[in-house]
């Protein structure tokens, strides 16, 4: 296990690091439509709860030797494809593992990499933006703390939105979820819906009928188990009159 007086400084650490492991600037790097993987090595399986933080912190040192990028290595670590959610799977062990001394450290890695940001992680992934309603004085009171800090209220933001949630600072939701809800919404949220009912263009029911392999009535005609009459000739009657009222 990796001890926390080797990461003291984290910051100090990254400007350290061979830069021949490091990736392109962000300058030079196209805008890619899907997010390029760091190469990490295999995860081990089979690990004890125990044993599982150490190996999230082994995998974590790998890929902050091979980006400078916090995207990246958010993406790869804590992200919901990395590698801590597949070793602790379920709410008890992510909070086990929040408790550790490793996530610490991950969480130190993260503000290093963060440290180095360009504000230009649009050429590594697409943007996407969260509105949120803000009384006016917890608005004003994130305005105060960025300028305090001298950081924007955007980057102040994500410092919080990455820290770990303490469920008994977090109210409960009374009646129904107010607001919208994650994910695309109104026309786009209709148009990924519709292209992912689409049916392939062939034969709608290949060899069989809409109703499977068996006909719509079973054994039977639509009109009872009597068999259809052929016509005959001279055989026309007329219709029954129509009852009269009045």
């Amino acid at each position: 296990m990796v001890s926390h007086d080797n990461f003291s400084n984290p910051t100090q650490t990254l400007n350290n690091t061979n830069n021949d492991n490091r990736f392109a600037s962000n300058e030079a790097a196209p805008a890619a439509a899907t997010p390029n993987r760091l190469t990490l090595p295999p995860m081990n399986d089979g690990l004890s709860l125990q044993e599982r933080p150490a190996e999230a912190m082994r995998l974590a040192q790998e890929a902050f030797t091979q980006t400078s990028n916090w995207i990246e290595f958010f993406r790869e670590t804590l992200g919901v494809e990395g590698f801590v959610r597949k070793l602790f799977p379920t709410m008890e062990e992510m909070q086990y593992f929040e408790e550790s001394h490793e996530h610490g450290q991950i969480q130190e890695m993260l503000t290093a990499l963060r440290s180095q940001d360009t504000g230009k992680g649009d050429t590594l992934e697409p943007q996407r933006m969260i509105t949120v309603r803000l009384p006016k004085s917890l608005h004003e009171f994130l305005r105060v703390q960025a300028e305090e800090l001298e950081l924007s209220i955007n980057k102040l933001c994500i410092s919080k939105l990455l820290q770990t949630v303490d469920e008994k600072m977090v109210p409960e939701e009374r009646g129904g979820r107010r607001g919208r809800r994650p994910g695309p919404q109104g026309p786009r949220k209709k148009k990924e819906e519709e292209v992912a009912t689409a049916q392939p263009t062939q034969q709608p029911y290949g060899s069989q009928t809409p109703y499977g392999n068996h006909a719509p009535y079973g054994n039977q005609s639509p009109y009872g188990s009597q068999p259809t009459r052929t016509p005959q000739p001279n055989s026309y009657q007329q219709p029954p009159q129509r009852p009269h009222f009045g």
